[in-house]
């Protein structure tokens, strides 16, 4: 089986790789029916616009001023890698070179639409977010 493993997968925020635990995206398509009076008895369907939920759950890299990352902000390109592949780091501040021939789904613009920051004594700032597309994505060719 060829399954992949998250053990290099990451997001690549604006350019900069989040330090990422977790990351999800849903993505889903409006269902318009088009059952009519030729369907012979069973409903029909076609898939109208695409649309994707994203949530990422990082750790907060204060190298990287992930703090201004807030609801209401548009971004410019975020890329989620499944697994990294050929992906290399160029800068000490988490930046990675875009060339790589890992499977990645990539957005062109994503709206921020809540942030949660997370602070424990004995542990970390974590910051959750959510966010939608805003228009065009490319979806991996598995």
């Amino acid at each position: 089986m060829a399954a992949f493993s998250a053990r290099n997968a990451r997001v690549i925020y604006e350019g900069l790789a989040l330090l990422a635990l977790k990351w999800t995206v849903n993505v889903k398509a409006d269902e318009l029916d088009v059952s009519n009076m030729e369907s012979q008895g069973y409903a029909d369907f076609i898939g109208g616009l695409w649309e994707a939920d994203i949530s990422i759950d990082a750790i907060v890299d204060s190298a990287n001023a992930a703090f201004y990352i807030w609801p209401g902000k548009s971004t410019s390109t975020v890329t989620f890698y499944f697994d990294s592949g050929t992906a290399r780091k160029i800068t000490n501040n988490n930046q990675y070179d875009a060339s790589t021939t890992a499977k990645t789904i990539a957005f062109n613009s994503l709206f921020i639409s809540s942030v949660n920051v997370d602070a424990e004594v004995r542990g970390f700032v974590r910051m959750s977010i959510s966010a939608k597309n805003k228009g065009y994505f490319q979806m991996p060719a598995l």
